[in-house]
């Protein structure tokens, strides 16, 4: 909400004057009331983008908005609700007019009047969404995959590498047909980030491929290299068990940043992109969007000398993680074992990392399979008692495990 804030102080100054006060404070009151989740641009005209959370049959939901205020507020906001790629209008009869380019119209903009504003537009189109959403999910479709161009002679040394190193060990089990895949999408990544070197990484007798080096991240008009590992699972690249997983691997000299928004206590780091992975996904910009997170927020920080060894992610393939012999392991709990009794929540000090349902908590727990961090403990435990299909609220694919209070 911070953020917002500050990019109205900002934008204001280009509102005329007899219009300043008002609107700023209109605005100000707008952002308010929905959190932040709206943010204040300046478009040749004040524009508000972002989400309107809403509550339909016990599921909070948040549409995606715009708000045009041209003349604003003698006139009246231009309001359309803008889809994402994954969503659709609905086409059925409701209780506000929408048309197809997603302009929306209620009896509040009709008959809009001096006194009217942002704030009791917004309430009043909460209220119409809460009871009849404009928009529902589908499924993500399938994106081609454009051809990979890459260096023919960076190409031929990381082919030449996997084959001598990796598919002539006797146990390597990545399937002929992934291995194509494989060479265009590591040598694509080790074309763009040159510090990035392949290496074969044995987990029991399974010999995989990992980059190893680091990437260069610009903060605060430093360039730091953060070094990282990444593991190419032997189902890459499907979806189902062969998501790369990509790991934070400090030096002596360095220590993971506790609380991130993006990486646990372990390295192991958690984004959108992995979270809607698919056949038609590059490592390359895999690797882009993790550089993207640590500009935003460095993982890790200097220290003189680090004081206790930090626990360290143990990569295991997926297609080992079966479920153990009998009087081996105990079984691991159900999702209803997880959340019974009193779970442990923390207050936000941060809307941004504030739970998408209550708005206080710290977001902790992180739902499987879809590896989205979006809800806190409590919230969770609630959604899981009243929601059948125990949905994700970001993604709504449904959770069938979860990990608990990552940042403790």
């Amino acid at each position: 909400m911070q953020q917002a804030l500050r990019a109205l102080d900002q934008i204001v100054a280009h509102v005329p004057s007899q219009d300043r006060n008002i609107v700023y404070k209109d605005v100000q009151l707008a952002i308010q009331s929905v959190n932040g989740s709206l943010v204040p641009k300046w478009e040749s005209e004040l524009v508000l983008k972002g989400t309107v959370p809403t509550m339909h049959m016990g599921q909070q939901y948040h549409t995606p908005v715009q708000f045009t205020l041209t003349g604003y507020p003698r006139h009246a906001p231009i309001v359309a609700v803008k889809p994402t790629e994954f969503m659709r209008p609905y086409t059925k009869a409701r209780g506000y007019q929408m048309q197809p380019d997603g302009h929306v119209r209620t009896d509040y903009l009709v008959n809009w009047i001096s006194g009217s504003n942002l704030s009791g537009l917004i309430a009043d189109l909460r209220r119409r969404f809460d009871q009849e959403p404009p928009l529902y999910a589908t499924a993500q479709p399938t994106r081609r995959r454009p051809p990979v161009q890459v260096d023919p002679q960076t190409q031929r040394k990381f082919t030449t590498y996997l084959e001598n190193d990796i598919l002539s060990k006797s146990h390597s089990s990545y399937p002929r047909t992934a291995i194509q895949r494989i060479i265009e999408d590591v040598s694509e990544a080790i074309q763009m980030y040159p510090t990035l070197i392949p290496k074969e990484h044995w987990v029991g007798s399974t010999c995989l491929v990992k980059l190893m080096g680091t990437v260069p991240t610009r903060y605060e008009s430093a360039v730091y290299n953060i070094p990282v590992v990444i593991y190419v699972p032997q189902k890459y690249p499907s979806p189902q068990g062969g998501l790369p997983e990509v790991v934070v691997n400090p030096t002596a000299d360095m220590s993971i940043k506790q609380n991130h928004r993006n990486v646990d206590s372990r390295g192991l780091v958690y984004c959108q992109y992995l979270s809607t992975w698919d056949e038609s996904k590059y490592m390359k910009e895999l690797v882009a969007k993790v550089v993207e997170i640590f500009e935003g927020e460095p993982p890790v920080y200097a220290v003189s000398r680090r004081q206790q060894p930090q626990p360290q992610y143990q990569y295991q393939p997926q297609q080992q993680m079966q479920r153990p012999p009998a009087q081996a392991k105990p079984t691991p709990p159900k999702l209803e074992e997880k959340l019974r009794g009193n779970v442990k929540v923390s207050k936000a000090d941060d809307d941004a990392k504030a739970c998408i349902v209550c708005y206080e908590n710290l977001k902790d727990c992180v739902l499987m399979p879809c590896k989205h961090m979006c809800v806190c403990a409590a919230c969770l435990k609630d959604l899981v008692s009243m929601d059948d299909k125990r949905a994700c609220p970001m993604c709504r694919e449904p959770i069938e495990d979860v990990i608990l209070n990552i940042y403790s």
